[in-house]
């Protein structure tokens, strides 16, 4: 052990204006190899951090044509729990034509919740745009004392913003649309989420009491005897197997970028990776870096590497890839088969996620489901929607998928 946690809570102590958390990170990686107390020592990392964030400054861009939540759901009140992190909220901007029947739903819940409504006529494509890039760059300058700012849209041409902001030392955490977000702005940001993924509820627990049940019998809701719970095979994934299903994964992301003619060059393969996968953590399968978990499968024959230039271009073994489909994709497969057999009719329809989670749990159970990344049935369906296989909608806490022809 290269440092003992009170060292490191001893670096938190005299931190003074900023904290380095990446090497914090780093002090915090150092002791996973040895036996301690992970959970006291992560209170006592939060216990330190609360005060250094409560003395932030945290500023909102959001522009509102591209990241227009359902009025119906609870986003804002989930956002702004989220944001809530990174310090203390001094200014909230929200930008769009509100002249469009479009936006005026949300704009009411704006208002209320202390967003100051940014009027940007329609004038051509992209009129929003320009204007939050340069009003985000001004206040960079006009407010240096905001520390983090919060972007809320997935449009490249906000990568001016986002290098400008993070070259005057601001942090900037990206919310979007993973299924149409820029690799290239968010490989610029500190940290990026899928803005579906800050919407409350959609974590039903499985109700055991549901299991075995047929997908009529859930729909009809029926008073019948509830019937008894099957026995469960250990089917639990050994580290082998984890590890061969993250290099399918990764290889599914950089087949991707091709086909999307873009290149995979290490830390866009990463975005687009997180983008797929965004519960995934290298560490837990032992990679302490990125580059070590792609060098791992590299070698067991899932990409290749070349030199372009100055920079390390992945390439997809497509023929290898197929023959064996990942874990994850067989799960979601068997995901859209329920949700097809839920909708009776060819015409796909909306069901509540505890309705299919309770006959998911029937072929993985919930430690399979972990394994694999999902601590919830949130994360699968977030997963599933950015492949484009389903979409989702929420109202009030309840979540709804349904499955795309």
């Amino acid at each position: 052990m290269s440092k003992s946690d009170e060292e490191i809570l001893d670096n938190l102590r005299k931190s003074n204006d900023r904290l380095n958390l990446r090497m914090l990170a780093n002090d915090v990686e150092s002791l996973i190899d040895v036996p301690m107390n992970l959970e006291k020592l992560s209170e006592q990392i939060e216990k330190y951090l609360k005060p250094f964030y409560e003395n932030r400054s945290v500023a909102i861009l959001w522009d509102v044509e591209n990241i227009t939540p359902s009025s119906k759901s609870l986003f804002i009140e989930g956002f702004l729990e989220y944001v809530e992190q990174f310090g203390r909220i001094t200014i909230a901007q929200a930008y769009a034509d509100w002249n469009k029947a479009s936006v005026k739903k949300i704009s009411e819940s704006l208002s209320k919740n202390r967003f100051e409504l940014i009027h940007v006529p329609t004038a051509g494509k992209n009129s929003s745009d320009f204007s939050l890039v340069s009003l985000g760059i001004e206040m960079a300058f006009k407010y240096p004392n905001i520390d983090s700012f919060i972007l809320v849209s997935g449009d490249s041409d906000f990568r001016p913003l986002v290098r400008s902001l993070v070259r005057n030392g601001k942090q900037v955490h990206i919310v979007c649309d993973t299924k149409l977000a820029s690799e290239a702005l968010l490989v610029l940001a500190d940290s990026f989420v899928d803005y579906r993924e800050l919407i409350p509820g959609g974590e039903e627990i499985i109700d055991e009491e549901n299991l075995g049940k047929t997908p009529q019998e859930l729909i009809q809701d029926t008073n019948e005897e509830k019937m008894k719970e099957p026995q469960i095979k250990d089917d639990a994934l050994d580290d082998s197997k984890l590890k061969e299903n993250a290099y399918s994964l990764l290889a599914e992301a950089v087949d991707l970028l091709y086909k999307e003619e873009k290149e995979a060059n290490l830390s866009i393969s990463k975005v687009k990776f997180q983008m797929l996968n965004p519960n995934f953590d290298q560490k837990k399968l032992g990679f302490k870096k990125w580059s070590n978990f792609v060098d791992s499968a590299v070698k067991a024959g899932f990409v290749n590497i070349e030199r372009k230039g100055s920079e390390t271009i992945l390439i997809s073994k497509s023929s290898k890839t197929n023959k064996k489909s990942s874990e994850q994709t067989k799960m979601f497969k068997h995901v859209v088969k329920i949700m097809k057999e839920l909708d009776e009719t060819s015409t796909p329809k909306y069901h509540r996620f505890d309705t299919i989670a309770n006959i998911l749990y029937e072929k993985y159970n919930q430690e399979k489901l972990k394994n694999l990344g999902f601590k919830q049935i949130k994360n699968l369906m977030q997963s599933l929607e950015t492949r484009n296989l389903i979409e989702t909608k929420a109202e009030g806490m309840i979540h709804f998928a349904r499955r795309i022809k």
